[in-house]
């Protein structure tokens, strides 16, 4: 492991530009954070997957180089839970030892992401009696080499053997995109949200989380079309992933603000900053920080969140150690705040998600009734919207994102993700409360795709 900025020209100074180079036959992933100020605003990762673990309601499939640790790790877990699958693929990963480091975040591992309907595997009240598919609940991407880049320092990090860069973009057709589409349409979102409301005021639950799904068929240059999102969103938990397939090829995009979980291995510190509260830039950020529903919006979050972290940390150590504050991100201002623990030692991969997924700013208070009247209400699997997306580290730090501002690539591409055709999905949707308005909310759902939808000009 070595500083290899004098391996990269002028050219080639963000980590964006390294995955614009790439070949279009080689599968990659970047988690990107964007944004210029701030500790969130640092480590980005580009790799190409030595492999690929995918983890269904029925089981798993493995793709890559045979890895004895893993399949006898495998072999020893029932088929049918996802969430044992996940330890041992974690457990596997760290018995081919750890290396000497400095303190990177990410020396190798698995970068995942976690669909929102692994929640009903977790909760089971929530399970019982839904008609949604359930398909892919997660999928794991084993990256023993990666290329990191530390904007602080502007030092680049080689784990392993460096990417190959070499391909050009010459020829590549744009993304062409047809008109979106929403599942609901305005009408079925509002009634969506006054049923929501009503519950509430019946006294079933304090929030929910009600969304739609834009889509749109699209093809041409998908790989440009992601990273240029990535470019222009400032997102701090961004992500682009390759998942090529014999059956259908998917990829998924994330342009998210908002940290689920962080846990520094060393310390034992697990951090989560959860948002709730939105307005477009182009609105003065003290209208947020005055409005009282979304003041208390984000107060029911942080102490579910409080009681959701309190579930694997140690008895005293949960604190909110940033109170509500306004952020603003190139399209959006958000209202946050961060709460932490300290880990309870040994805690599995499989107990942190018992106790926190899926996370609270997309579900509601109480989660459980929340997730079922999503259930209810919403008629499509949100998919990888409103789950997790990440990295896990050899050394055991872990860093993941809600996948929020996310769009869901699925349909055929042969020849790279440089030239696809399928479908695009992107879900929004907003945290409903006793004295929301249904417009309103549909509007905030809007501004939330701003991001992308600039791009689909």
């Amino acid at each position: 492991m070595r500083t290899i900025n004098s391996q990269f020209d002028s050219v080639h100074r963000d980590v964006l530009a390294l995955a614009a180079a790439c070949p279009a036959e080689q599968a990659i992933v970047v988690l990107h954070s964007g944004g210029s100020s701030g500790p969130w605003a640092r480590w980005s990762l580009l790799a190409a997957p030595k492999g690929h673990l995918k983890i269904l309601d029925d089981g798993y499939r493995w793709s890559g180089p045979s890895w004895p640790e893993l399949e006898e790790a495998l072999e020893k877990v029932a088929p049918h839970d996802p969430l044992a699958i996940m330890d041992a693929a974690i457990a596997a990963d760290r018995a081919t030892g750890i290396p000497q480091s400095p303190s990177l975040p990410f020396i190798g591992g698995w970068v995942i992401s976690l669909r929102y309907e692994l929640g009903a595997h977790i909760e089971t009240a929530v399970g019982a009696g839904s008609a949604l598919p359930r398909g892919v609940l997660a999928d794991f991407l084993w990256c023993p080499d990666a290329t990191l880049h530390d904007a602080h320092s502007d030092n680049w990090w080689s784990i392993g053997e460096p990417i190959s860069c070499g391909g050009t973009t010459d020829n590549r057709i744009s993304l062409q995109l047809d008109e979106w589409s929403s599942h609901p349409d305005q009408r079925g979102f509002e009634e969506a949200v006054s049923r929501t409301i009503e519950l509430i005021r019946r006294g079933d639950l304090f929030q929910a989380n009600i969304a739609r799904q834009l889509s749109t068929t699209c093809r041409g240059d998908l790989r440009t079309f992601a990273l240029e999102a990535l470019a222009t969103s400032g997102a701090w938990f961004g992500c682009w992933m390759e998942l090529p397939d014999e059956q259908s090829d998917r990829g998924i995009l994330g342009m998210s603000p908002e940290l689920f979980l962080d846990l520094d291995s060393k310390s034992g510190r697990l951090c989560s900053r959860p948002i709730k509260g939105t307005r477009p830039v182009d609105v003065p950020a003290v209208e947020l920080a005055g409005s009282e529903k979304d003041a208390a919006e984000l107060h029911m979050i942080v102490d579910l969140m409080r009681n959701d972290l309190g579930r694997v940390c140690e008895l005293g150590s949960i604190e909110v150690t940033q109170p509500r504050s306004i952020e603003s991100h190139p399209t959006v201002h958000h209202g946050v705040a961060e709460i932490s623990g300290k880990l309870l030692e040994q805690t599995p991969f499989s107990e942190l998600l018992k106790a926190t997924f899926p996370p609270g700013s997309v579900t509601g208070a109480p989660k459980i009734r929340a997730m079922q009247v999503i259930n209810e209400l919403e008629h499509l699997p949100r998919g990888p919207y409103c789950g997790a997306v990440g990295a896990i580290s050899t050394t055991g730090d872990l860093r993941l994102g809600v996948s929020i501002r996310t769009a869901a690539f699925e349909g055929r591409a042969p020849g790279g993700f440089t030239d696809v055709q399928g479908r695009l999905v992107y879900g929004t949707g907003c945290g409903i409360v006793a004295d929301s308005e249904p417009v309103e909310e549909f509007r905030e759902s809007q501004h939330k795709t701003a991001a992308l939808m600039k791009l689909s000009d």
